[in-house]
């Protein structure tokens, strides 16, 4: 039977480390722990589970002390894992099955990373030993083979869990090792994947702009390097460009990228709603009507999908601006019904102000709380509702 090696870079992971490695004991025959420096009980903990523990000086890459755990890998594949982070308990069988169905020249397994209110990700997870396979990058750092890059497979079915605790600098100080490695760095698959995640770093700072004009340079990046166009890269780049693209009003900067997700990543209702969205701020309702009914189809099977909310969210938004006030407003009652929330009922004062039902406005108005007593002006200004712009476009 195939054997794995879990290999942990720690610094002061009291908080998380017994529930990582209680998450992955049964499932591996050896667990390698490189200590950095911990100054809390990480080791006593630690030493509940392996006596394979080792020390190796912080030096500012990450890349380096992965490499030192590799080293102590004996196993015929190796599971990289953060302390931070947790095997899912209904995904270890399902491990053994995806490494026992291969054969050991197979490439780097990428696992479903979930964080509490952020976006899925497929991070490294599993991949063969004794092939040369090193990690490369100060920060965000990547595994490739002695000759290039390592091929990654997503693995859906396998998941672990994140649940963060970092430092009030965190960002700060991988800014800086980022930019250290964009310096060095030359092939465009490699700058394609640290410029997207400074873009990242951008964001958790709150530096949109910069992160703007990352993400484009990253997208630039990985075009030159010639990868699959299918690449998950690729289909992050589009998603956040267009996000980020909404976010600032760039409209036809949105639809463009928005169009590159359908084209590329069809299957993703994601694709469509964000394609409906640029659609929509454009003042093309019958196109956004249109996407958002793709959408849904995307998710016909996953009936308890958080993304139909938001799709609608969005109909009930065109049927107004179509003056369609009753399926608009019967789309607004059935969502508040399922998820109360102020948004929802300032739309839906909003379309009994519209349709001259003052008393049912100032009901909805006070709903969930006191607001300014001008119930007309602040309805007018009320800036989720504001469709002005797409009102002026679709003339």
């Amino acid at each position: 039977m195939l054997s794995i090696s879990a290999t942990l870079i720690v610094k002061n992971e009291e908080h998380c480390l017994k529930r990582c490695l209680e998450s992955i004991c049964d499932v591996v025959e050896e667990i390698v722990i490189v200590d950095t420096g911990s100054t809390d009980q990480t080791l006593d903990i630690a030493k509940q589970f392996t006596d394979k523990i080792f020390y190796f000086p912080w030096c500012d890459d990450y890349s380096k002390a992965r490499n030192e755990a590799l080293k102590y890998a004996s196993k015929d594949w190796v599971l990289i894992i953060n302390a931070d982070e947790e095997l899912d308990k209904n995904s270890i069988p399902l491990l053994r099955k995806y490494l026992e169905s291969t054969q050991l020249s197979s490439p780097l397994f990428l696992f479903k990373l979930l964080t509490p209110g952020q976006k899925t990700l497929f991070v490294r997870g599993v991949f063969p030993n004794f092939q040369g396979i090193k990690f490369k990058g100060r920060v965000h750092e990547f595994p490739v083979l002695p000759e290039g890059d390592l091929i990654g497979v997503e693995c859906p079915e396998i998941i672990l869990w994140h649940r963060p605790h970092y430092p009030s600098d965190k960002y700060e100080y991988d800014k800086r090792l980022l930019l250290l490695d964009l310096a060095e760095l030359k092939a465009p698959h490699e700058k394609a994947h640290h410029m997207f995640h400074f873009a990242k770093n951008e964001l958790k700072l709150a530096q949109d702009k910069n992160a703007y004009i990352y993400l484009k340079k990253s997208l630039k990046y990985f075009y030159e390097s010639g990868a699959l166009l299918s690449n998950r890269l690729h289909l992050n780049l589009l998603r956040d460009l267009t996000e980020l693209s909404l976010k600032q009003k760039l409209w036809s900067a949105a639809s463009s990228y928005a169009y590159g997700l359908t084209v590329f990543f069809p299957h993703y209702a994601e694709s469509w709603i964000l394609k409906g969205y640029s659609c929509f701020y454009l003042g093309e309702l019958d196109e956004a009507e249109f996407a958002f009914v793709l959408a849904l189809k995307r998710i016909s099977a996953k009936p308890n999908s958080p993304l139909k909310f938001k799709i609608y969210f969005a109909q009930a938004r065109i049927l107004i601006l179509q003056e369609k006030f009753s399926e608009g407003l019967a789309l607004f009652l059935r969502l508040y019904q399922n998820k109360p929330s102020f948004e929802l009922s300032m739309h839906i004062a909003r379309v009994y102000f519209l349709t001259g039902n003052s008393r049912l406005a100032g009901y909805w108005w006070l709903k969930n709380g006191p607001h300014e007593k001008n119930i007309t002006t602040a309805l007018q200004n009320f800036s989720w509702w504001n469709d002005s712009e797409v009102l002026q476009l679709k003339k």
